[in-house]
C-alpha cells in the first residue's frame, strides 16, 4: 500500500510516474495552444479548490490559487488550526465537510498524518506542500501547474 497522499503536490511533476508525466506534458501543449484561442476556455469552471493554510495569507500557494482561478476554478483559503484538527473526532467532521464542498484540497505546512487522513476521508485529491512553494515565475511554470491541476481534478 502506498503511503502518503496520492497527489503529493500539484507542483511536483518529478514525483509522477512516467505515464502521468507524459499525460501532463500533453496537457501543457494543449493549454499553450488554447491560450491564443478566443474566447479562452475555463475547463475547471464549476470546480472548487480549498487551500488549507493556518496563516492569514499564504503566499507559498499564490501561484496555485492564480493557476486554478485562470482555469475557472473557485478557490477558498481556509485556516484549519491544524493542532486542533489532529483530534480524530474533529478531523472526520472536517474531512466530511471538505469532501462535500470541494473538488480538491491543497495543504500548506500541515502535518503529514493530517494530510493523509484528509485524503482518505474526503475521497478527493489532496495536495501536500510540505513547505514547498508554488511560485509561478514563468509562463511555462504556470502551464505545468495548470496541467497538473487539470489532470488531478478531472
Amino acid at each position: 500500500m502506498k503511503s502518503g497522499p496520492t497527489h503529493p503536490s500539484p507542483w511536483s511533476f518529478e514525483a509522477l510516474p512516467d505515464d502521468e508525466q507524459r499525460l501532463v506534458l500533453a496537457t501543457v501543449e494543449r493549454l499553450k495552444r488554447a491560450e491564443t484561442s478566443s474566447p479562452r476556455s475555463a475547463p475547471l469552471k464549476g470546480r472548487t479548490l480549498a487551500v488549507l493554510c493556518d496563516a492569514a495569507t499564504c503566499p507559498q500557494l499564490q501561484g496555485l490559487q492564480e493557476a486554478a482561478a485562470e482555469l475557472g476554478a473557485q478557490v477558498a483559503h481556509i485556516r484549519p488550526q491544524a493542532e486542533q484538527l489532529m483530534r480524530s473526532d474533529k478531523i472526520e467532521a472536517m474531512a466530511a465537510l471538505l469532501g462535500r464542498l470541494y473538488d480538491g484540497i491543497a495543504c500548506h505546512d500541515l502535518p503529514p498524518r493530517l494530510v493523509e487522513r484528509l485524503e482518505r476521508s474526503t475521497g478527493k485529491p489532496v495536495f501536500a506542500s510540505a513547505g514547498a512553494t508554488a511560485h509561478v515565475s514563468a509562463p511555462a511554470d504556470r502551464f505545468l501547474l495548470q496541467a497538473l491541476l487539470l489532470n488531478a481534478l478531472r
